[in-house]
């Protein structure tokens, strides 16, 4: 194409002594062009807007790209901020360009994608699943309240909005900053990934959780500890565990301090017997820092469990059933 011949040409800038021009490709055209050389000295053309002014400050925005890429430096935060904002067809011509990373076109999607793109990441990293599902859930859920659509939606003034919002509908503290964590830590990826420039949640403190405790936890005492297994071998079959077997699983709980998913992930072949070097395997899988573990377990309750499982040779797992989602029921 003769650039000479183009409708309406004029210089926006200058790059190597080459101008920066726009114009419109034919008198009838509705969308003003830009044509540039890049960092290569090869000439572009690019489609932008239909406002001649938008289009001209965006061929100046463009020529500075050019100009961060030949100096091999990253462009600044008023480009970059500026890109955030971009379509995905502008993004995706400069990526094939090599003008600008092709993280930065990814980023255009809308964030729905993103949020996906994270998930499939927590899921490669091997986090448990539970987790993976809250996490993700407490994220979707501020994107609705705040109507985030793009990246470029995301701010803190609309995060603290939500947190205040679930405020008003009682939630606790510690429930708002469980939420509050998610968010951060979908805004680091962000960050870490170059799809944002900058983390504007980052700035956002958690609560201090001391001010409004709803429960105060604590470990058993040895009476109460003692009264529950007592309580749970007489008892009838609940959730589907006879008491028997209920109350090993106490026993095992408190001897050992594992969290219920790891007590619920153990299989016969998780126990090792041998009187006091008696002991019990974690899976890396299984547990919470995901590395493989072993819990030393006392000589009576080591009996014990193997008397139980030698009654019961066909199981698999070491206890059935053991209650709610959420830890022991029974």
């Amino acid at each position: 194409m003769d650039f000479r011949r183009l409708s309406r040409p004029s210089a926006v800038g200058s790059h190597e002594g080459e101008r920066v021009r726009i114009y419109k490709r034919t008198a009838q055209s509705r969308k003003w062009e830009i044509q540039f050389r890049d960092h290569l000295y090869i000439i572009r053309r690019l489609t932008l807007f239909t406002d001649k002014a938008a289009s001209e400050e965006a061929g100046r925005k463009i020529e500075k790209l050019v100009a961060f890429k030949m100096a091999g430096e990253p462009c600044d935060t008023t480009l970059a901020k500026w890109l955030g904002t971009c379509s995905a067809a502008i993004l995706t011509r400069l990526a094939e360009w090599d003008i600008v990373d092709g993280r930065r076109a990814a980023s255009a999607k809308g964030i729905s994608a993103h949020v996906e793109d994270w998930r499939a990441t927590l899921m490669s990293a091997g986090r448990v699943r539970r987790h993976i599902a809250d996490t993700v859930s407490n994220v979707n859920k501020c994107i609705e309240y705040c109507k985030w659509r793009t990246l470029g939606d995301i701010t803190g003034d609309s995060v603290m909005q939500y947190m205040a919002h679930l405020r008003t509908k009682g939630k606790s503290l510690s429930t708002i900053n469980h939420h509050l964590r998610s968010v951060k830590t979908f805004c680091n990826w962000l960050l870490s990934e170059c799809r944002i420039v900058e983390n504007s949640v980052a700035r956002i403190p958690l609560h201090n959780v001391a001010t409004d405790r709803r429960k105060e936890r604590r470990a058993l005492t040895h009476a109460e500890l003692t009264k529950l297994i007592q309580a749970a071998e007489s008892g009838g079959i609940v959730n589907g565990m006879a008491g028997h077997e209920r109350a090993l699983l106490y026993r095992l709980a408190a001897e050992t301090g594992l969290r219920w998913s790891e007590l619920y992930s153990l299989k016969k072949t998780s126990f090792h017997f041998d009187g006091s070097s008696s002991h019990v395997t974690i899976q890396a899988a299984n547990a919470k820092n995901r590395k493989r573990d072993q819990q030393p377990i006392q000589e009576r309750l080591a009996r014990d469990l193997q008397s139980y499982f030698d009654e019961h040779p066909n199981k698999e797992k070491a206890f059935r059933q053991c209650g709610g989602k959420r830890g022991l029921s029974c």
